[in-house]
């Protein structure tokens, strides 16, 4: 048994911090006089945090709102500490603020390096009916200061999820004060970034994120993204605090520099392919972990409010299911003779029929579509894909040939078209039934039009093209 000191060690877990004047003051302002403190101290710094501690098992608060500032090992001496945070103190008390304190501790900042982001792979999870998490909307930056969550203690919480390479599925608490991170480079030069912090979920639970796991998308319980898992911070590699880049700061630069580059097709394919796979059903997982779900939406709401994203509704479309257990056959095609091109065989659709789609399947019948959000559009793909079991099943931009109509079209050049498959060899392996193919029809309205090929609007030597006359290649 322990003596002294150590017999009366108190277990403490972290909590995140909301509805305090730091919330107001520090991004705008104080939080960066920190920073230049820390730099003109000349202390080796690698994190801020805005954090409070309570004690294990209890949820009772343990100490004032703590400033935690995280250096590198042994480079900060008790004397250097004690200068720095009163120089903190000094600061905090310029904006009324004498209810934090300020603590030192050893970290190390790591970057979550994980596998490319867009690799277009077809989840090897089969998605069990009713659990889908469907992302619907962005958590904006007023939510992330001020969540519409309580706890079972009516405290304001921000819980979000994600699946990593490198975890798998994790919950976390997310705090509603951006940290300060410092990554340090060999040429003794240095950068500062402000990121979104995620604490592990309790002091049980284990790190949200481990190397491996950077690309992540972070989601809430209502299927609101709120960021991209790029990094974390804790004593070991292994961090006990991770850090994500919000999506509301990332969206207006996508929208921006993808769409003139791009095209806004291609934005919306490539942010499907990023963030469709990982987050459908990964409350559950492939081994149907069924307290996951119990455990994540363990908070109560405001009223007239749900947890977890919309039910499903009463008139969703029956699932296709095969009418024998023996092998049925595919489709029989006449390729295309165009090499240049790659082809996808399918038909024209319409927003509007993805979004009374989506309605029928997962919203209620008084919820708002905005006819633009390319949530809807990926949710609505997610479930028509699961309902026809038609594995290669995507939407992507076709060459208008000038007789599709106008609310088929992406834009004047491009058709939105959904696409079966494709001329490409690996699809055309994995190309559906034709007892498939006769069930999306029916669905589509279109048992009397057959699907027919359609071309892509740039040839394969295009973007190669782009490459050598924009001067950057070598």
């Amino acid at each position: 048994m322990p003596t002294g000191p150590e017999a009366y060690r108190q277990l403490k877990e972290l909590r995140p911090v909301f509805d305090h004047k730091l919330n107001v003051v520090w991004t705008t302002e104080l939080g960066l006089k920190v920073c230049q403190l820390l730099d003109f101290q000349g202390v080796l710094w690698t994190s801020i945090d805005v954090v409070c501690f309570i004690k294990v098992g209890e949820g009772e608060a343990v100490g004032p709102i703590v400033l935690w500032i995280g250096v590198a090992a042994e480079s900060l001496l008790g004397e250097d500490a004690h200068t720095s945070a009163n120089g903190c103190l000094d600061f905090l008390k310029e904006f009324g603020i004498i209810d934090v304190e300020v603590e030192f501790r050893e970290t190390i900042y790591t970057p979550l390096a994980g596998p490319n982001l867009l690799v277009d792979a077809a989840p090897s999870f089969e998605y069990p009916d009713d659990r889908l998490l469907p992302l619907w909307d962005l958590i904006s930056e007023d939510l992330m200061r001020k969540p519409d969550m309580l706890d079972h203690d009516g405290e304001s919480c921000l819980l979000v999820i994600k699946n990593g390479n490198a975890t798998g599925v994790t919950i976390g608490r997310a705090t509603g004060i951006f940290s300060y991170v410092c990554k340090y480079f060999s040429n003794n030069t240095h950068q500062i970034s402000m990121e979104w912090a995620i604490l592990p979920y309790d002091n049980k639970s284990g790190a949200f994120a481990a190397p491996g796991d950077s690309g992540s998308i972070i989601a809430d319980g209502r299927g609101r993204v709120g960021g991209i898992l790029t990094s974390g911070a804790g004593k070991t590699t292994s961090s006990d605090i991770t850090y994500a880049t919000p999506f509301f700061w990332l969206l207006p630069s996508i929208k921006q520099n993808g769409v003139r580059r791009l095209g806004i097709p291609s934005i919306l394919f490539a942010f499907s392919g990023l963030i469709g796979p990982p987050i459908s059903g990964a409350l559950l997982t492939d081994r149907n972990i069924w307290y996951r779900g119990a455990v994540f939406n363990g908070v109560s709401d405001r009223p007239n409010r749900r947890a977890g994203g919309p039910p499903r509704s009463p008139t969703a479309v029956k699932r296709y299911k095969p009418s024998t257990k023996d092998p049925l056959p595919r489709i029989k095609l006449t390729l295309p003779r165009d090499p240049d091109r790659i082809y996808y065989y399918g038909w024209p659709i319409t927003d509007a029929w993805l979004n009374e789609f989506l309605r029928q399947e997962l919203l209620p019948e008084d919820y708002a579509i905005e006819a633009a959000n390319p949530f809807h559009t990926i949710n609505a793909m997610s479930c028509l894909e699961f309902c026809c079991k038609i594995r290669n099943l995507r939407l992507r931009p076709a060459r208008n040939p000038g007789n599709v109509p106008e609310d088929c079209l992406f834009d004047p050049e491009s058709v939105r078209v959904l696409s079966i498959c494709s001329d490409e060899e690996d699809q055309l392996r994995a190309k559906p039934t034709q007892e498939q193919v006769d069930y999306l029809a029916r669905l589509l309205g279109k048992e009397d039009e057959p699907p027919t090929w359609w071309s892509d609007p740039h040839t394969l030597w295009y973007f190669d093209e782009q490459w050598l006359a924009s001067g950057l290649a070598v």
